[in-house]
């Protein structure tokens, strides 16, 4: 009912998971895209951001990087319509270590890794209502908040998606 009512929705780390079916739909409504089991993958590695779309969320940003659990390889709507990268990278060979799993592999994801496909770990989506959604999926370390960087995309975003005016310098 509230996203009808076009409220904001930003999701984070694992909040962007979630179940198949009319769930992952939901949010691909709400927020452009999600974690889909035996699609996405989950490894921890250090993801280097060195450069920005032009979007609200990114003001004040510097390149910088963070080891995390990020997520990647993530459902998005059909040709990302409505969605806007915001932190991408790409992964190392290393993420795919693990085997095949629900969170772990699939013969999709290291495909994208071996031909070095920037991942999207972050993205903001407008949606046709006016509303606004943010997938996040970095968190699992909160430490990272100390970095300035990785603080000011999290809060720029939530301001962005709560239809509040960011700073050209961020906040």
């Amino acid at each position: 009912k509230l996203m009808k009512k076009g409220v904001g929705a930003a999701f984070l780390h694992y909040g962007v998971e979630t179940a198949d079916g009319r769930p992952g739909a939901m949010f691909l409504e709400w927020i452009g895209g999600h974690f889909e089991r035996h699609w996405s993958v989950n490894p921890h590695w250090v993801a280097k951001f060195a450069k920005f779309p032009d979007h609200a969320i990114c003001r004040g940003v510097k390149p910088f990087e963070a080891n995390d659990e990020w997520y990647f390889h993530m459902r998005f709507r059909p040709n990302m319509a409505g969605v806007t990268p915001i932190l991408s990278a790409v992964a190392p060979a290393s993420t795919m270590r693990r085997k095949d799993g629900a969170h772990s592999g699939n013969p999709h994801v290291r495909k994208a890794v071996k031909a070095k496909i920037p991942q999207h770990l972050a993205w903001a989506f407008e949606r046709p209502d006016g509303g606004r959604g943010f997938g996040f999926t970095g968190l699992h370390r909160h430490w990272n908040f100390g970095d300035d960087n990785f603080r000011k995309v999290v809060l720029n975003a939530i301001a962005w998606t709560a239809k509040i005016e960011v700073p050209k310098a961020g906040i």
